[in-house]
């Protein structure tokens, strides 16, 4: 059983956010010039969905119970792209792409001891015939 409430909850931090608007900024844009924009977006769309949350006395972006992704990172990325004048380029199919983004010391030590779970029961586990009749 997984502590937080949806995968995403392990991905959804600041610093992650704001390093994927830096890298998708040099990444779809002429340069590091346009980095400064997409970072200022995603700071203030950060605090935006942040503040509105706290008036609907929901819980924070932060908190591992909150469903992240209805709750914080849609409308979050809904803002983040208006604000640039874009279409929305990031939906619930593409948040995994946040991982790559999160530092080794703020992986979550569950995600660890799970895979290390897996790894344990591949080890162990013996080649077959797998009969479907």
């Amino acid at each position: 059983m997984w502590t937080r409430r949806e995968i995403e909850n392990y991905l959804c931090d600041e610093e992650v956010l704001l390093q994927w608007a830096q890298t998708e900024a040099k990444r779809k844009s002429i340069g590091p010039l346009f980095t400064a924009p997409w970072e200022k977006a995603m700071k203030e769309s950060i605090e935006e969905i942040s503040v509105a949350l706290t008036r609907l006395k929901k819980q924070s972006p932060w908190d591992p119970t909150t469903k992240v992704t209805d709750e914080f990172l849609d409308p979050l990325f809904s803002t983040f792209f208006e604000k640039l004048k874009l279409p929305n380029l990031m939906r619930k199919t593409d948040y995994h792409v946040l991982a790559k983004f999160l530092s080794k010391d703020k992986i979550d030590p569950e995600i660890c001891d799970k895979l290390e779970a897996i790894l344990t029961i591949v080890k162990n586990a013996k080649p077959g015939i797998i009969d479907c009749q």
